[in-house]
């Protein structure tokens, strides 16, 4: 038992505990924790001194969690924000080796009674989207954070390509099949991520959001994907004119991919374009992965058109938390309001 826990085993149960990077990167090593849970995946996003590799322990010194995060100062205000590119992060709790589903729920009920504590002692505003499977939330409801239920779109069953295609809306199909006679496979290169990363960084500029991915931090997530067992996905919609019409970017670990970048130009763009890119994934994804999360699909000027390719809905939950948590909900809304008028 470390020093630390036997003191603090007298004020709370759990403690928040930053930790090195290197020996952030190895618990997360053995433990087998997911993609987005890398040093590399922060690093890139959040620079190399700009994030905070954290672990939650109790009173006998055992890691029961871990949560890399962001913070930042705005106005005054402490920030734990989500970071880019990344479809959930917050605390993963950790399971215990045949543990009974009852005793489950308790521990981790009694953990995120703590830890929403905790880390409004880190932070203003805190805001995150759980994993997909912690989804009993009421716990941190309890502890004075907002839940709202966000929604991605997943293909699921890759290796049944006639029934997921078998899904698409008349209007979907057709766009493809228009597509499939203009477009054309060609290689990939660091030419093609160049400018895929320029794409994003112009298109997120337009929004006033930064963008700070270079080639070799590109390069450099690519080798660490590929490093834990898993791979990525490059796919350009190019005519036989050498135009690009698009580009696409997807994720894979373990049993999952997420297409995490999809950009277009506007200016010459096929309507088949998106439908094209994305049956292009699942084909090049076919036996390495079960699921393919079509992440963003939510987002409403691209909503109706993933709901046409017949994929499924699936919840996601994000918290709101913090002493200027219910301010930020209020302004988010009138923001909304205001647009919407």
């Amino acid at each position: 038992m470390s020093e630390i826990a036997v003191f603090l085993r007298f004020i709370v149960y759990f403690v928040l505990m930053k930790i090195i990077k290197d020996k952030f990167e190895y618990i997360r090593q053995s433990l087998g924790l997911p993609l987005f849970y890398q040093a590399n995946w922060w690093d890139a996003n959040c620079g190399e001194n700009g994030w905070t590799p954290a672990v939650i322990i109790d009173h006998n010194g055992e890691i029961v969690a871990v949560w890399p995060y962001k913070l930042t100062r705005k106005l005054g205000i402490n920030l734990l924000l989500p970071i880019p590119f990344t479809p959930w992060n917050g605390p993963w709790l950790l399971p215990l080796k045949n543990e009974k589903e009852g005793t489950r729920a308790i521990r981790e009920r009694k953990i995120i009674a703590e830890l929403s504590k905790i880390i409004c002692l880190e932070a203003d505003l805190i805001i995150f989207r759980w994993p997909p499977h912690f989804q009993n939330t009421q716990v941190w409801k309890e502890g004075g954070f907002f839940q709202f239920t966000h929604f991605t779109r997943q293909f699921k069953n890759l290796d049944s390509i006639q029934h997921l295609r078998a899904q698409f809306s008349a209007d979907i199909e057709n766009d493809l099949k228009a597509a499939e006679n203009i477009f054309h496979h060609s290689e990939q290169d660091a030419n093609s991520a160049n400018a895929l990363l320029n794409n994003q960084r112009f298109f997120l500029a337009e929004k006033n959001i930064s963008f700070k991915w270079d080639l070799p931090t590109f390069e450099n997530i690519q080798k660490s994907i590929r490093k834990s067992g898993g791979t990525d996905v490059l796919i350009e919609a190019k005519d036989e004119m050498g135009r690009v019409h698009g580009r696409s970017w997807t994720v894979t670990d373990k049993e999952t991919a997420w297409l995490l970048i999809q950009i277009s130009d506007k200016t010459i763009r096929h309507r088949g374009t998106m439908i094209w890119l994305i049956w292009q994934s699942v084909l090049a994804l076919q036996g390495k992965v079960n699921v393919f999360d079509l992440e963003g699909s939510m987002i409403p000027s691209v909503a109706k058109k993933y709901e046409a390719t017949g994929a499924s809905q699936v919840p996601l939950q994000m918290l709101i938390g913090g002493k200027y948590a219910l301010i930020y909900i209020v302004y988010q809304f009138l923001k909304s309001k205001f647009r919407s008028n």
